[in-house]
């Protein structure tokens, strides 16, 4: 949570003329950055090329473990272990990321 907790939203935009992350061509990225109600965010791009126009919409959703034991659990599985990451670390409050090993 506390990622979500520290997400600020914020609206920018930059000029990509030798072209970035979103286009090999000249493109302009205008970000939104936007925090809801629930522990969601929506990182928004819309990225503005010659000939065209692409939105790109990242929706992130933020979980406690709590949260998550009870959506495994009213989806029929049984949480087994809970980890820090996808490599297997140790959960902590502070990990970046839950990964959660179930069985069905």
């Amino acid at each position: 949570m506390k990622k979500y907790e520290a997400f600020e939203e914020r609206n920018t935009w930059d000029n990509y003329p030798g072209g970035g992350f979103w286009s090999a061509n000249e493109h302009l990225a205008i970000e939104r950055l936007k925090k809801y109600p629930d522990h969601v965010t929506l990182e928004q791009t819309l990225v503005i090329e010659k000939q065209a126009v692409t939105n790109y919409n990242i929706w992130n959703c933020y979980f406690t473990v709590e949260r998550l034991k009870k959506e495994v659990k009213d989806a029929g599985f049984k949480m087994i272990e809970v980890f820090g990451d996808v490599t297997g670390a140790s959960y902590t409050a502070d990990s970046p990321a839950i990964a959660i090993l179930l069985e069905k």
